[in-house]
């Protein structure tokens, strides 16, 4: 299926915007387009934002309807708001953690306003994400709770979040305005990889939000973060958003970054696949400065065969912009289509997860729409996936 050129532009101002380049002809070329389509799309893809910052940065905005540029500026000045009061709000917990002595890391959406992006009006900020040693978390639980935060437990126990996550329960402010996670680890404790959280500590570096003092991860552990999240939590699908803050650390840190340490952390890690896939997107996609000779070395580490790693590259260019219009299969089952390409075990093992997990979805999350796809539909995509094991088999044994 061909994107539409609604989509094209979209992605093409993403990549003006990360690599500084010029944003697509289409715009100016005089073709017509559908507004009310683009428009969809970019906010189907959280990135509206961006993409008024690419029209306005580049004098276009004669080109855009008058009720399309307004709904644009809408969305711009709102994120304005929005991410300024979550970063007054970060601030407030900061000083408190300073207060108590709990040493703190702030992670993701904050760092990437503050230190990345350097403006808050592009990047939505969703919630505060903070890193703090495990020996530290109960002390840091009862200071959130001061400040009138309450932990989100109608997901899951809280007992299960000590156990199965990374991260406290989420605690909440102002019903879900203002959202703090509070984590122990980058990863969750059963994934098939890891990371040394005491080395990250070692590594981190000073920084500061707003005057209030915090550290901030050094860039490669900043990077290979940024790279697990978009490859292991709802993977690619539709995240173009995130995959543009990949490129936006890269090209900040462009010539600076100690390629060998990423790649040999990835190989004791056991997480080089993910780290390959998601700099290999960003090169690909965004046009993201990324070390060949480093990309070379993950890959060669991560050691997936030439027709599995051409079929996930190709998934991920097809579906890192998330279809806007009626889809024809639901995004959590290209998610866990890709989530099979890209395990680091034998295709068939990987085909037999997919199925599983296809036939009977585990609503592990109750905004997926796992538990309300139909019966007919999940029995559809598992004959789907049936016939493509019998072919593959076919063509294995085929001399």
């Amino acid at each position: 299926m061909t994107p539409s050129p609604e989509s094209e532009i979209v992605l093409g101002c993403v990549r003006a915007v990360v690599g500084g380049g010029p944003p697509p002809r289409a715009l100016t070329d005089g073709r017509a387009l559908n507004w009310e389509r683009l428009l969809q799309c970019a906010a189907a893809n959280t990135v509206a934002p961006l993409l008024h910052h690419c029209l306005a940065a580049n004098g276009l905005d004669a080109h855009v309807p008058a009720d399309c540029r307004d709904r644009l500026s809408r969305a711009y000045y709102r994120v304005a708001v929005m991410n300024a009061r979550h970063l007054a709000e970060l601030v407030v917990v900061l000083r408190t953690f300073n207060r108590i002595r709990t040493p703190v890391i702030v992670l993701k959406g904050a760092a990437l306003a503050e230190h990345v992006w350097r403006n808050p009006a592009v990047r939505i900020m969703a919630d505060i994400d903070l890193l703090v040693p495990e020996a530290h978390l109960d002390q840091a639980a009862r200071a959130i709770t001061a400040l009138g935060y309450r932990p989100d437990t109608r997901y899951r126990p809280a007992r299960w979040y000590r156990r199965e996550h990374h991260h406290l329960p989420p605690f909440r402010k102002q019903g879900d305005w203002f959202v703090v996670e509070v984590h122990h680890g980058l990863v969750r404790p059963r994934a098939p990889f890891s990371l040394g959280v005491d080395a990250l500590w070692k590594r981190a570096r000073a920084g500061a939000f707003g005057g209030a003092p915090a550290r901030v991860l050094c860039p490669e552990d900043f990077l290979v973060h940024l790279c697990l999240h978009l490859a292991v939590d709802e993977p690619f699908v539709g995240r173009i958003r995130d995959l543009a803050d990949v490129a936006m650390l890269l090209r900040q840190h462009r010539g600076r970054l100690n390629w060998r340490r990423i790649a040999d952390e990835a190989r004791r890690g056991g997480y080089a696949g993910r780290l390959y896939y998601a700099l290999d997107a960003a090169a690909a996609i965004l046009a993201a400065p990324v070390s060949a000779p480093a990309l070379r070395a993950i890959q060669r580490t991560a050691g997936a065969g030439a027709g599995r790693a051409a079929l996930t590259k190709a998934f991920i260019r097809r579906h890192i912009l998330a279809d806007h219009d009626t889809p024809a299969v639901p995004a959590w089952v290209l998610q866990e289509v890709c989530g099979a390409l890209l395990a680091e075990e034998p295709a068939g093992l990987a085909l037999v997860r997919l199925l599983a997990r296809l036939h009977a979805p585990a609503d592990d999350d109750p905004a997926s729409g796992a538990g309300r796809w139909s019966r007919a539909g999940r029995m559809a995509v598992k004959s789907a996936a049936r016939r493509l094991a019998l072919r593959t088999r076919s063509e294995v044994r085929t001399p």
